[in-house]
């Protein structure tokens, strides 16, 4: 390091000419570069990592089937890598062992999950429990569900609920498969949830989502065009859903109540816990 100063130096006293300034442009890349490797040398205990390439990383060792390229990743090299996708980190836990020993040692370190832009805007800026930020919020909203949306009696009393949804949706594929169509809408004409739901997980991760520094490449691409689209009919539904409800809630006993249901009333007793907004409501709902 010493060396290659000592040669910037006497480059910048020399007068200026196109191989000086060639020969100071390596230089300073190759300073740059033996800084950032020892310092990454300083950081120990870190889980094995692939070969990465510049600026990428190992984006390149992702192909369209994300899932089976990291367990052949796993395979190769450990149950624990570290990835570099862009300039975001990933660690990918292929044990079983590992995650049991993650959520029981180290719960509260790993409890966060990346938020990225199509979760803030699909889960209402992550309002619900599955990528909101762990803290008190979050421990009274997973409350929430366990003790009035997850318990016994009431998982339970949603079982005719179960059977008669399952019995209604075999008998449409049936006639589905017999008309030779496919599964797209329901009975009275409305577009089905699982369509909309289909687009959110097919929905890919944004370029800022790797590259937080080509944030606005994703406003030029129309990628957030398109997760606005589908959240749009999401959020739609949902909305449709909710109203269907509240127009039958007289006519509601407490055996046909369902999650909705249940949120509602929830929500007029004026919980002092937190305020569950519509927007919360669906984003349980999503859960």
């Amino acid at each position: 390091m010493a060396l290659a100063l000592s040669v910037l130096e006497k480059l910048q006293h020399q007068p200026n000419s196109t191989l000086s300034t060639i020969c100071f442009i390596i230089i300073t890349i190759l300073c740059v570069l033996i800084k950032f490797t020892r310092s990454n040398k300083k950081i120990n205990n870190l889980p094995p990592s692939p070969p990465k390439l510049p600026l990428i990383g190992n984006l390149h060792q992702l192909g369209t089937l994300p899932h089976q390229s990291l367990k052949a990743l796993s395979d190769k090299y450990d149950p624990l890598l570290l990835l570099q996708l862009g300039q975001t980190q990933a660690l990918v836990v292929s044990s079983a062992d590992i995650v049991e020993e993650i959520v029981k040692t180290h719960d509260v370190a790993f409890s966060n999950r990346a938020n990225t832009k199509a979760a803030k805007i699909f889960f209402y800026q992550c309002k619900e429990i599955g990528f909101a930020p762990y803290g008190e919020e979050w421990r009274k909203k997973r409350k929430l569900c366990v003790n009035e949306l997850l318990n016994t009696n009431r998982v339970k009393s949603f079982q005719p609920i179960r059977k008669n949804e399952v019995s209604m949706m075999i008998n449409s594929l049936h006639e589905a498969c017999a008309k030779g169509s496919s599964f797209e809408t329901s009975d009275d004409g409305r577009k089905s949830i699982a369509e909309v739901v289909r687009k959110i997980q097919f929905s890919k991760l944004g370029v800022g989502d790797l590259f937080p520094s080509l944030d606005w490449v994703d406003v030029l691409t129309g990628f957030m065009s398109r997760i606005k689209i589908i959240y749009a009919e999401l959020d739609a539904f949902l909305e449709e859903v909710i109203e269907e409800h509240k127009r039958k809630k007289k006519n509601c006993d407490d055996n046909n109540k369902d999650f909705v249901d249940v949120l509602l009333q929830l929500q007029e007793r004026d919980m002092p816990e937190f305020e569950l907004t519509k927007d919360i409501m669906k984003a349980l709902l999503l859960v």
